[in-house]
């Protein structure tokens, strides 16, 4: 992530390329000496990393830029197709829908955590809506 010119961790670096391995490197700023060691890593052939994503895919996990998400209604249980159905028309605050749906506090937030977890609704921005 930082190394300056007489970094310990151009040392590394170079031990790893000897052991074969692949080596990272975050870019920095031109004008930041402790800059200097990873852009210098970068010039001689490290993969640079400039977020979560480089790192994934330098490493072999396939990453899905569009996650498409069909729902089959035959598939969900009643008390889910009901939250569906009620989402359907409009996001709604966590209380609302609870109280919409009529069932034990316990049960709806058990409910709602499970749909969030197969990816059928989302909350955000302090609402529950359909993913």
């Amino acid at each position: 992530i930082e190394a300056g010119e007489r970094s310990g961790t151009l040392i590394t670096a170079r031990l790893t390329t000897e052991y074969n391995r692949d080596v990272y490197a975050v870019p920095g700023s031109i004008f930041s000496p402790s800059s200097y060691g990873t852009n210098w890593l970068i010039r001689q052939g490290a993969t640079p990393i400039t977020g979560a994503k480089d790192l994934l895919e330098a490493l072999g996990f396939k990453i899905e830029t569009e996650i498409k998400n069909k729902i089959n209604l035959a598939e969900l249980t009643h008390d889910e197709k009901k939250v569906y159905e009620i989402l359907a028309v409009e996001p709604l605050p966590r209380d609302e829908l609870i109280m919409t749906l009529e069932l034990e506090p316990s049960v709806a937030n058990t409910l709602l955590m499970m749909m969030e977890l197969k990816n059928i609704i989302k909350e955000s921005a302090g609402e529950f809506r359909l993913q």
